[in-house]
């Protein structure tokens, strides 16, 4: 009699977990709800390869390397 409420109970719990674990991952749980990532989650970003110097920069805000022909570098004017 005991072994079959303790099976209701277990399976009542693992339904509960699941109903959980599926209503996290289809509401898109990898971010906190203030936006700030979760501490396992790694911040990337897209990288491009530069011409010249043929290291990998990134694409939104590529520094510019030592070489004068680098495509990255800022305009100087005058001269």
């Amino acid at each position: 009699m005991i072994s079959k409420i303790l099976f209701t109970l277990g399976v009542a719990a693992a339904a509960l977990y699941g109903y959980r674990l599926i209503r996290r991952l289809a509401s898109g749980a990898s971010s906190r709800s203030d936006g700030s990532p979760r501490k396992d989650e790694k911040i990337t970003a897209d990288m491009t390869k530069c011409r010249i110097c043929e290291t990998y920069v990134p694409r939104e805000a590529p520094a510019a390397c030592e070489r004068p022909e680098c495509p990255y570098a800022s305009p100087q004017g005058g001269a």
